[in-house]
């Protein structure tokens, strides 16, 4: 009733009954794989929140899903279909920016937060690095200073990006190179864009047989 929901049910079988999509939300990035799997299974197109998943073995488990079963499967931090960052990630494949030389980026997470620690938020700022970089990081090297301030460098074939964690509300992507830039990433259109791009999955059939997209996030924040 205070949250305005019009049906609650008491099993996922009942749940099928009423819905043909679905989206696992639990804040604990932990808990997600043991629903999504049911659903994949089911074949039903499917939105798991950031993080999509916390360990190696789930990552492994939902390539396995991916691939038996013709599944849409899409997810992950919202930062990544903002438009200010789609419209960046368009300058920098367009050389708009010249040579990039390295970046920064600064946001917020808690290695101490109840909801599986480091991953309840640093999804945000490493999807938003894969997206702009790449998803193909070379290696991962992290300064702590507290629970709330440290430091992920992360080095690609051609240049660093710092994923510089310091309580920031916003994300801000410092570009450096020939033409420097930095961006104050506006997070309104968060929701709107993620559930256009999941619409889009569905209405387009975008089957997803290769998780690698969904899952980067996880591995560069296990490594």
């Amino acid at each position: 009733e205070k949250g305005n929901i019009p049906l609650a049910v008491n099993s996922m079988e009942e749940l099928f009954t009423h819905c043909n999509a679905f989206m696992v939300l639990q804040r604990r990035g932990g808990e997600h794989l043991k629903y999504a799997a049911e659903i994949i299974r089911r074949g039903y197109p499917v939105f798991i929140d950031k993080p999509v998943c916390c360990s190696t073995a789930d990552v492994k488990e939902l390539q396995s899903l991916a691939l038996e079963h013709n599944a849409i499967i899409c997810g992950g931090s919202g930062l990544k279909y903002c438009k200010q960052v789609v419209s960046l990630k368009r300058q920098m494949q367009e050389a708009a920016l010249g040579e990039i030389k390295g970046a920064t980026i600064s946001h917020s997470a808690d290695i101490e937060s109840p909801y599986d620690g480091i991953f309840f938020y640093l999804p945000h700022s490493v999807e938003v690095m894969l997206e702009l970089f790449g998803y193909n990081p070379v290696s991962v090297n992290t300064t702590v200073l507290s629970h709330n301030i440290f430091t992920v460098s992360v080095k690609y074939d051609r240049y660093m990006v710092n994923l510089d964690i310091n309580g920031s509300a916003s994300c801000i992507v410092t570009i450096n190179g020939k033409n420097s830039d930095i961006i104050q990433i506006n997070d309104s259109d968060i929701f709107i864009e993620s559930m256009r791009h999941f619409i889009e999955s569905i209405h387009q059939q975008e089957i997803a047989k290769e998780t690698t997209y969904l899952t980067r996030h996880v591995e560069v924040i296990l490594a």
